[in-house]
Order: C-alpha cells, then structure tokens, then sequence
C-alpha cells in the first residue's frame, strides 16, 4: 500500500516563471472538520427546501420530487458557488483554515469548481465518502476523484500580512510606493497569480536559504522587470524591488493620489 506521507507533506509547485513554492498539504482533520461544518450549513438549507416543497406542492408526489431536485441542486450548488466567488473556500474551509487551489499553483477557476465538486457523486459512494477517503490516503497529495478530475489540491491557507508587515521600514522605497503611474500598470498588468506570487515571495522568503533566497528573488526580478517593463535601480537589491512591488499588489490605493494608504 502506498505511504500516506502526504498527511504531513509539504507539496513544491514550481510556477510558470521558475520559481518553487511549498504549500502545506491539508490533512484529513482538516478537511473533515471543513466537511462537517457545511454539511451543517447545507442541512440548515434542506430543512428550509422541506417547508417550501410542503408550501408549493399541491400532492405528495411532486412535493418529493420538488424536494430531490432542489436538495441535488443546494448540495452541489453550495460548493461550486462558494469555492469559485470565495477563491477556492467554502464556510467550512474558512473555519477550517484551507482552500481548493489549482494544482500548478494558481487560484482556483469556476470551471475547476464545478467538476470538483459534481465528482462528490462518486466520492460519496457508496456512503460518508468512502470512496473520496480511500482515494485521498492513496494519492500522493491526498486528492479525490473530484481533485484529480479537476486538477485542483486543497492546502492550509497562507495568512497574508498587512501590506505594512510586508516592508521592514529599511526596506521601503517611496519613489515606487508613490509612483502612480507604476500602480496602475502594476493593477493592470499583472495576472491574479503573479500578484499571489510576488506576495508569496515576500511572505514565505524568511523561510529561505541565503543562497536559494538570493537567487530566487534575483530571478523573479528579472522576470516582472521585463513583464512590467520597469528598469530596477543599479542601487536597489532584487529582494527590495520585489517586496515593494508586493505591497503595492497587496495594498489598497488612494483613488485620487495613487499614493499606498497606510
């Protein structure tokens, strides 16, 4: 039998722009905590479809039919709904800590979302997900027969810092934190996965190796550089250039200066 290893496995996802990051798989406790809770909420909903079915069914017949579409449509409906506007979260993954991402790295899409979670049809059989379960403590990266169909993993969610948090005072440089021009094209051309990126990159680089660190960041440098087509300073390192570019993707901005609120 397979080494469940996974159960306390980080999991390496090397981006598009070359770059690794190590996402902290989500166990069982984790996901079956997420699972109780919205079968709770999911219940508190089906217990409302059985007084409106009884309200708009005139025969008995009908009000059961009534009620096995709605109830198909609520339970499928809740995690397609939730997980593709709340970027991969539902209420139990939010009081659990975890969220769906794709497995490359990037977030999660709505289409994702769907054939995920009409998959739980055969991770549900034949009862309390014995197939899903069986499934996820064989994969190397405990997914289910959703995940694997839909190319998605679910993994602890990485807290982001205030946009503050994320600059040591050493570390800010006014002249891109003030530049509008450079804000707008930062909002306008960067991709929702490269901003996760830069933000990761900032997040996760005190868990580097000084050497692996250096060369991580000269290399993500490199690349917004020539994706934003902004030149960084002879006198600013690549670890500056790209936590202030984290901020500036991370943090809101005055809508009549351009200038990082604080």
């Amino acid at each position: 039998m397979p080494d469940p290893a996974w159960l306390s496995r980080d999991l390496v996802i090397t981006t598009p722009e070359a770059v690794d990051f190590t996402y902290d798989l989500a166990g069982p406790s984790h996901r079956f905590l997420a699972w109780l809770v919205d079968s709770a909420v999911i219940l508190i909903f089906i217990f409302g479809l059985i007084f409106t079915s009884a309200l708009v069914a005139p025969t008995a017949g009908l009000m059961q039919a009534v009620f096995i579409t709605a109830s198909f449509a609520t339970y499928t409906g809740y995690y397609i709904v939730l997980e593709s506007i709340w970027h991969g979260q539902t209420v139990g993954k939010r009081v659990a800590g975890i969220r769906v991402i794709d497995s490359r790295g990037f977030r999660v899409s709505p289409g994702q979302c769907a054939v995920r979670n009409l998959f739980r049809l055969f991770d549900g059989m034949p009862l309390f997900y014995l197939v899903g379960g069986v499934t996820m403590l064989l994969s190397r990266r405990g997914l289910r027969l959703g995940d694997m169909a839909a190319g998605t993993v679910v993994v602890r969610i990485l807290h982001l810092p205030s946009p503050e948090r994320l600059l040591p005072p050493g570390e800010r440089s006014e002249a891109l934190l003030g530049d509008f021009a450079l804000g707008e094209r930062v909002r306008r051309t960067l991709a929702s996965r490269e901003k996760d990126l830069l933000i990761s990159l900032a997040v996760r680089r005190e868990r580097l190796e000084e050497r692996a660190r250096m060369a991580l960041f000269t290399a993500a440098a490199g690349e917004f550089e020539k994706r934003l087509d902004i030149a960084r300073p002879s006198t600013m390192s690549p670890e500056r250039y790209i936590l202030n570019l984290a901020a500036i993707a991370h943090a809101p901005r005055d809508k009549d200066t351009g200038l990082i609120r604080r």
